[in-house]
């Protein structure tokens, strides 16, 4: 087996096999699986990411929080000190005058909710529909979530308009099929933050 031996940087020795330099990179067999371990890695780095992208329009009725399936993202932590960014970007539309909003949950449940709600509905975001050709809005929400669990957890939108009305996901409320009306992509994506 051909060594290869590199000056640069005090590397002299024949540590480093010719094979593993063939395509200008250490390929994965080359090391060790614990050559840099996860544990090893700063508080703030990103030990995994999952995104799930929206492409097809939805519509939904709503007489309390329905759930968005095309924006679920699972993700199962390596430690329990993680911490999970997530953040979901909504494209939607509704009825003309109806407020709706949306949240995200974790497994089923409801996280950083507003405080002194009272009757008022609790959400991460919210608008106004038109019920016309336009999509009536861009709906980001970003959240630093601490689960304390290496179980799985599943991050949903869910979404809800006033007076049991509609939303419409990637879409405007009429979407009238000509070149002037428009459709959009919805994502939600977690990423586990090393702490």
């Amino acid at each position: 087996m051909a060594l290869t031996k590199l000056r640069s940087g005090g590397i002299t020795d024949d540590a480093v096999v010719a094979a593993a330099l063939a395509t200008d990179s250490v390929g994965a067999d080359a090391l060790s699986s614990s050559a840099i371990a996860r544990g090893d890695l700063p508080a703030g780095a990103i030990l995994q990411v999952v995104s799930t992208v929206a492409t097809g329009a939805d519509t939904k009725s709503t007489s309390g929080f329905v759930d968005f399936d095309q924006l679920v993202a699972s993700i199962t932590p390596i430690s329990t000190s993680s911490k999970i960014f997530v953040t979901a970007t909504i494209y939607a539309s509704s009825g003309s005058g109806y407020r709706f909003g949306f949240r995200i949950v974790r497994s089923g449940t409801a996280f950083h909710e507003p405080t002194s709600a009272s009757n008022r509905r609790t959400t991460h975001t919210g608008g106004l529909g038109t019920n016309s050709a336009n999509i009536d809005g861009c709906f980001t929400i970003s959240l630093l979530d601490s689960p304390s669990s290496t179980a799985q957890r599943n991050y949903k939108v869910q979404g809800l308009a006033e007076q049991s009305g509609t939303i419409y996901l990637n879409r405007s409320a009429t979407d009238t099929d000509n070149d002037t009306v428009f459709r959009a992509v919805s994502s939600i994506t977690v990423m586990e933050v090393a702490q």
